[in-house]
């Protein structure tokens, strides 16, 4: 089967089993809470499921889970509720997924395919994506599959071995609208003169500015499901099978955790630079943010799943810029860590912008 960084595996029909009987790493959901499960995988190499991933909830900076040793996952969240998974894994590139809206039910086969970073760096030639320094593109990218639904039920050696499953003859579009789609053709190429899917199924935007995009599609004889996706800066979202454009059967409808709600208000708030500077035998912190009302900034620091520097600011800034300095710990190892600032304003309303920063030795 070609492989690509568009698709994620359907994780093994065992994951299921695994979550009634407990599996490492996850935890019994309670009635305000549901189940999302699925396998980590790596684009381009076949059985290569990732047990050094660590799968984290873009709405819950605090949540997260590592992989099993069979590359599946299993990790618990609030029910009624918006939920945007990521994943990172050492010498992969960070892969978001659709957001759901958690809808009573525990939801299976939520998977990541992983490209390691030669070959994201090849995906991202081939569409044309500018990037930052930080090899994340400058804005975001979508990426999703038209796939039959002759793979749905499929184990996960079922899946590697059933051959392209994509749906030929489809049209995707978004709302807001985005510029016009980038298609996969028969080689899984993307090809400018594709104006529909091919039996690959792959379909993609490019330079998204941030937002939230409910992307649907179109068919002459066949109906899919839709999904939403929430753009930010430096983002690659893949909105895979069994998600994303999925076929539905006869007389089905989109399943509702699909169906997740735009947030009706986004801070106009915003960080202007951050960074972790060294000066003379301290580490610090360093943020510029600005906000056009009054706002309480929680600005977080990860090494891995570990927090190493925190401070709550409330409601000092705005409408204004402000700096922030947070001292980081000499115990603390230099490296890639994950910055989360969040911005509230006094009706509740919130805003989360996230940061890849390195701290220095």
């Amino acid at each position: 089967m070609k492989n690509r960084f568009k698709i994620a595996l359907v994780a093994i029909t065992a994951v299921a089993a695994m979550a009634a009987i407990g599996v490492p790493g996850a935890s019994a959901a309670t009635a305000d809470t549901v189940q999302m499960s699925g396998m980590v995988y790596t684009f381009n190499h076949t059985g290569q499921r990732l047990n050094d991933a660590t799968i984290l909830v873009d709405e819950i900076p605090s949540l997260s889970v590592p992989s099993n040793a069979d590359g599946t996952y299993d990790i618990t969240v609030p029910d009624n509720r918006n939920i945007t998974l990521y994943a990172e894994a050492p010498g992969h590139h960070t892969i978001y997924l659709q957001t759901f809206h958690t809808s009573g039910e525990d939801l299976l086969n939520v998977n990541f395919q992983i490209p390691a970073t030669a070959e994201y760096d090849l995906l991202t030639a081939l569409l044309d994506v500018p990037l930052d320094a930080s090899g994340n593109p400058k804005q975001c990218a979508i990426v999703s599959t038209f796939s039959t639904y002759d793979v749905r039920d499929l184990d996960f050696n079922g899946f590697t071995g059933y051959g392209a499953h994509g749906v030929a003859g489809g049209t995707a579009s978004a709302t807001p609208a985005l510029t016009p789609a980038i298609y996969f053709n028969e080689l899984v190429i993307p090809d400018p003169l594709q104006l529909s899917s091919s039996s690959d199924g792959g379909v993609a935007w490019v330079k998204i500015p941030p937002g939230y995009y409910r992307v649907s599609a179109d068919h002459p004889t066949k109906h899919f499901g839709s999904f939403l996706a929430h753009c930010e800066n430096g983002r690659a979202i893949n909105a895979n099978p069994t998600w994303g454009l999925y076929q539905l059967h006869t007389n089905e409808t989109t399943n509702p955790a699909a169906l997740a709600p735009i947030p009706d208000t986004v801070l106009s708030a915003k960080l202007k630079s951050a960074k972790v500077v060294r000066t003379g035998h301290k580490r610090f912190l360093k943020l510029k943010v600005k906000a056009d009302e009054r706002v309480s900034v929680k600005t977080r620091l990860f090494k891995g799943a570990k927090k190493v520097a925190a401070r709550r600011n409330d409601y000092p800034f705005g409408p204004a810029s402000r700096s922030i300095s947070i001292r980081v710990s000499e115990r603390v190892k230099a490296g890639p860590a994950r910055l989360t600032v969040e911005f509230q304003d006094a009706a509740g309303n919130q805003r989360t912008i996230k940061r890849r920063l390195n701290i220095p030795n």
